[in-house]
């Protein structure tokens, strides 16, 4: 049993979740697009145990309820006045109509019949579309099946089916979003006075251990099988969790949202939610009496002596508890509830992730077309996809995770030079100025922004800050020029960067390097940063460097998409192996490199260069994105470095994936090997390859992985860790870090072994 004064205190609200998924700031109040419509419910008054009973009796004679039961009635005064009513249910369904068009999905349905204890239980089997490469994608095991969820509705006991959105709408979201198999469960309702617990339990239980019995069939590895549920289904999937850890076969992991876990014990909320919750609308609380009802309802009488397989939050025991996430909503008095059981379970030693979902009531699953909907979602997949260590179906595992395991870097790059050790936070300079974005998330929207005017004059003064030179640009010394190399979409600036012949140290011809700038592939020139680049480049070695210009990405059916930024710097390739006598350049040793976006150009003019027999002298990458779908899976430790990094900071799987389409003017699967040479089939024969990583950055599993896909391959490849900063860090100019950076490149330039026949 838990004390009520314990519990009260609200948990800090973190940056993000343990899977790296940005969280907002609590709103104290409603965040957009709630806000527009909290006025249609400023006079309708709070839900009572009366509406309660004529929702349950409308639901009985086969009306439909909602999931927030009598609530369309609430306006109604005591003497039944029907214009009040009509009011106050125009008012609720102008509250719940949809904000926007529902999200694309991509996955088929199939309805199941199966035998429960009490009768026949209807499921509905969401898969991913055949072909369908999900954006954080369930790892797949040897056999190819992934993570399984079977989710649960809310509805109070009493009302909600397998058509409404948290229903529905979840399920799909979270199918297109992993590639993960969702199982849906209609369960049997206590709206007819006669059905109580554990009839509702029962047909959980049951739907649970079908599809654990049939986890292979339905495509689910059978160690990665969750349960998961909102409001009354989250209560339900709390307690096929206990259950199933008093049978010996607790799930992989619970993943609930806004569950209610306690009744008889009903733990007080914190001085900030109380606050919250007297400021809300009435009509959109769960006052004591409204509670009482429907717990009373669910067991059938009084509520004392609760079992706890009923109510998970009285349980007196919960050792031994399967990994959970909780998501709670801001303003909601069931917040308290799913509060109060994150620290039962944190006590009673379980893996436990409780966030707040900022400026949302309670049922927001419920919104169709809402922004704050999608997030919640993303958060829910990325704990899907990832989720901790995988369960046997009788007891946790002794070891392994689904994560990919930490890459092991050296203390030092081949030519000698000193790498620090990674240390999961900002070093100086950066750690000075990350503050300054704490609080701020990067978005589509301000990726791509309809009307930059509208974006956030904080945000903008924060970001002017962070990127305030740190002082001086380096002095350089190095001769430039602007020319163009003729292409199939028309001529491609280039600026060539050449030592002077007075500081020359060695005797042409030089190696060359051709450099393509990063920027998401919708921004970026060689104006940009990469000037200081290829200019420091060229003050620490002979050679002559030449950055790319090529044509940004722009959306839309008639925007610019691949190949056509390909085939730019494909031509300027060949424009420096064919000019290389008049560049004072060695045509065997041409190499080719990029930093972000520009380093998975660079990779497809490798990956050509091999297949057209005039390989790339060797290749150099700066943070690379050279993934597409599927996009690798973070580990553990770059999770928790995620974590740690402010939001504008950060690029996640939705934004990279955002990226990746606008360059594939589409779904990035299925344009071949030179679009996102990461997802290739054949890396063999590779160019040797240096590959810089960010420790602070979401994008180094990209890096990661494809350091292992070319060792795999055979390719001779060296991968090392910058510690301490976040992706693009070259962009700052006069950090001392730059220096380093230049070396350590400057450094492959000059050890990095024989030219290669032209």
């Amino acid at each position: 049993m838990i004390d009520d004064a314990q519990y009260a205190p609200t948990a800090p609200q973190p940056a993000a979740t343990r899977d790296g998924v940005p969280l907002a700031p609590l709103a104290g109040g409603f965040l957009p697009p709630y806000t527009e419509r909290l006025p249609l419910l400023a006079d309708l008054p709070a839900p009572s145990p009366e509406s309660l009973a004529a929702a349950m009796a409308m639901a009985a004679a086969g009306a439909t309820a909602r999931e927030t039961p009598g609530r369309a009635e609430t306006g109604a005064p005591s003497d039944g006045g029907a214009a009040a009513a009509l009011e106050a249910t125009r008012a609720m369904d102008a509250w719940s109509a949809p904000f926007g068009d529902p999200e694309d999905t991509h996955s088929t349905v199939e309805e199941r019949l199966i035998e429960g204890p009490h009768g026949p239980i209807p499921l509905r089997i969401y898969r991913p579309e055949p072909g369908w490469i999900a954006p954080v994608p369930s790892p797949a095991d040897d056999d190819g099946r992934r993570a399984g969820l079977v989710w649960y509705h809310g509805g109070a006991f009493v009302a909600g089916d397998l058509d409404m959105p948290e229903a529905d709408a979840v399920a799909r979201g979270l199918v297109t979003r992993t590639g993960a198999t969702v199982v849906s469960v209609f369960y049997r309702l206590c709206n007819d006075g006669a059905t109580h617990h554990p009839v509702p339990h029962d047909d959980a239980c049951a739907a649970f251990r079908w599809t654990s019995a049939h986890a292979a069939g339905l495509g689910v590895d059978p160690a990665r099988l969750a349960v998961g549920g909102a409001s009354a289904g989250g209560c339900l999937a709390a307690g096929v969790a206990l259950r199933g850890r008093d049978d010996g076969a607790a799930p992989w992991q619970a993943l609930l949202a806004y569950p209610v876990l306690h009744a008889e014990h009903w733990p007080a909320p914190s001085e900030e939610l109380a606050d919250r919750l007297e400021e809300m609308p009435q009509v959109l609380r769960f006052p004591a009496d409204v509670m009482a009802a429907l717990n009373t309802n669910l067991l059938g009488g009084p509520v004392r002596d609760v079992p706890a397989h009923a109510f998970p939050g009285e349980a007196a025991d919960l050792a031994g508890y399967p990994p959970t996430y909780i998501e709670n909503c801001e303003n909601d008095d069931l917040r308290a509830s799913g509060e109060a059981f994150a620290r039962q379970l944190t006590e009673a030693g379980a893996d436990v992730e409780v966030v707040t979902c900022a400026g949302v009531p309670h049922g927001h699953l419920n919104a169709v077309g809402s922004p704050l909907t999608s997030r919640s979602l993303d958060r829910f997949a990325a704990r899907l996809s990832g989720g901790g260590r995988k369960r046997s179906a009788c007891a946790p595992a002794s070891d392994g995770t689904d994560a990919a395991p930490d890459f092991v870097y050296p203390a030092a790059t081949r030519s000698g030079l000193p790498l620090r050790a990674g240390r999961g936070v900002f070093i100086p300079p950066f750690s000075d100025r990350a503050p300054l974005l704490e609080g701020f998330t990067r978005n589509e929207g301000e990726l791509f922004p309809e009307d930059p005017s509208g974006i956030d004059p904080a945000l903008l003064n924060a970001f002017a800050q962070y990127s305030a030179p740190w002082g001086p640009d380096e002095d350089s010394h190095c001769l430039t020029r602007d020319a163009e190399a003729p292409g199939p979409n028309g001529a491609v600036p280039v600026r060539v960067y050449s030592p002077r012949p007075d500081r020359l140290a060695t005797a042409a011809p030089l190696p060359a390097l051709v450099w393509i700038h990063g920027g998401g592939f919708f921004q970026g020139d060689v104006n940009g940063p990469d000037d200081s680049f290829c200019k420091g480049l060229v003050e620490r070695v002979d050679a002559v460097v030449v950055s790319v210009g090529y044509r940004l990405c722009t959306p839309g059916p008639d925007g610019v998409h691949y190949p056509v930024p390909h085939e730019d710097c494909w031509a300027a390739f060949t424009w420096v192996r064919e000019h290389a006598d008049e560049l004072a350049a060695d045509p065997a040793r041409v190499a080719v490199g990029g930093g972000s976006a520009g380093a998975n150009l660079a990779c497809g003019v490798a990956l050509r260069a091999r297949d057209e027999g005039r390989p790339a002298w060797q290749v150099v990458l700066y943070c690379p994105l050279v993934h597409g779908r599927p996009f690798p899976p973070a580990s553990e430790e770059l999770r928790a470095c995620a974590a740690r990094t402010p939001g504008m900071l950060r690029f996640p799987p939705d934004l990279t994936a955002v990226m990746n389409s606008l360059y594939a003017g589409g779904d990035p699967s299925g344009l071949g090997d030179y679009a996102f040479p990461g997802n290739a089939a054949d890396l063999t024969a590779f160019p040797p390859t240096y590959i810089e990583n960010c420790e602070m950055d979401d994008v180094r599993a990209s890096g990661e992985a494809f350091a292992r896909q070319l060792s795999e391959a055979g390719v001779d490849v060296e991968a090392v860790l910058i510690a301490g900063v976040p992706h693009g860090h070259i962009g700052l100019v006069g950090s001392p870090l730059n220096a380093e950076h230049y070396a350590r490149m400057a450094a492959r330039l000059k050890t990095a072994g024989p030219g290669i026949p032209g």
